[in-house]
C-alpha cells in the first residue's frame, strides 16, 4: 500500500513538473511608455511574482499598435500570468500602480500562436505599455525573423486594453531634475 502511494505521489510530481515545463516559451519582453509628450519613469515591474524587469525612463511607444519599447531578452520563461508595476508620470507628477492578470484564455491562445508561428523562424514578444495618463496595455507579437516581407507575416494581438491603474502616494521631488529637463526641451509646460 505504501509502495503504491509512493508511486502515485512520484507520478503526480513528475506530471506537474512536465505540465509546468509546457508553460514556458522563448520570448522577449518589451516595455513602452508614453504616449508622445507623456514620459514616465518605471520604478518597478514584476512578472509572475518572481521576475523583476528593469524599469527606467520611457516616453515613446504607448500610442503605437503594438507599442515599441525597450527590450529585455529572457529566453525560455514561464507564461506571463500577472504583471505588477509602479511608475511615475513626469507630466502630471502622479504615481501609478497596477496589478494586471492575463485573461483566462491567454495560455491556450499562446499555445496556438507558438504552433502557428514557431521559433526560431518567428520571434515572440510580450509587450507592456505604461501610460503617463495611468493606463496599461498589453500585446503579444510574433515577428518573422527569416521572411522577405516581415510585415505581411507578423502577428499581433492585444491582450489587455488600456486598463486604468490606481494613483498612489509618492514624492515627486525625487524626479524634479528629470521633469525640469522635459520642460526645458519643450515636451510639456512645468507642472510645478
Amino acid at each position: 500500500m505504501i509502495r503504491k502511494f509512493i508511486v502515485i505521489l512520484a507520478f503526480t510530481i513528475l506530471s506537474s513538473a512536465c505540465s509546468s515545463d509546457q508553460g514556458s516559451y522563448p520570448y522577449t519582453i518589451a516595455v513602452a511608455g508614453g504616449p508622445t509628450g507623456w514620459p514616465i519613469w518605471l520604478e518597478e515591474i514584476v512578472m509572475n511574482d518572481a521576475i523583476h524587469i528593469p524599469g527606467g525612463i520611457n516616453g515613446y511607444g504607448f500610442d503605437q499598435a503594438p507599442p515599441n519599447g525597450s527590450r529585455v531578452i529572457l529566453g525560455t520563461s514561464p507564461v506571463p500570468a500577472r504583471i505588477d508595476a509602479r511608475w511615475f508620470s513626469h507630466r502630471t507628477l502622479d504615481f501609478y500602480k497596477a496589478s494586471i492578470s492575463m485573461p483566462d484564455e491567454f495560455h491556450e491562445q499562446l499555445e496556438g500562436w507558438y504552433q502557428r508561428y514557431p521559433p526560431p523562424e518567428f520571434g515572440h514578444y510580450f509587450i507592456i505599455g505604461f501610460s503617463g495618463k495611468g493606463e496599461v496595455t498589453v500585446w503579444w507579437r510574433a515577428t518573422c525573423l527569416s521572411c522577405d516581407n516581415e510585415a505581411a507575416d507578423d502577428f499581433t494581438e492585444q491582450i489587455v486594453s488600456n486598463r486604468q491603474a490606481d494613483k498612489v502616494a509618492g514624492d515627486a521631488e525625487e524626479y524634479r531634475a528629470q521633469v525640469e529637463q522635459f520642460v526645458d526641451k519643450g515636451t510639456f509646460t512645468s507642472p510645478w
